[in-house]
C-alpha cells in the first residue's frame, strides 16, 4: 500500500489484552506495518476495522 506524501495516517488501533502492551515501540512497530502492507489485525485504522478475532468489522 503506498500512501500519497501529502497523506499520512495520523493512528492505527489493535486489539489488546495487557495494558502493558500498549508503547510508542508497539505504536511505530504497528504504524510502519500499517504504512508497509496496509490494515489487517495486527494494525488498522477505523475505515477498514477488524474485531478481535481478526475478522472484517464495519464500525456504524
Amino acid at each position: 500500500m503506498e500512501l500519497d506524501d501529502e497523506k499520512h495516517l495520523s493512528y492505527v488501533v489493535w486489539w489488546t489484552e495487557k495494558v502493558k502492551d500498549v508503547s510508542w515501540e508497539e505504536a511505530f512497530k504497528r504504524y510502519d506495518y500499517y504504512i508497509q502492507h496496509g490494515p489487517s489485525p495486527f494494525a488498522f485504522d477505523f475505515k477498514s476495522a477488524f474485531d478481535e478475532k481478526g475478522n472484517t468489522y464495519v464500525l456504524k
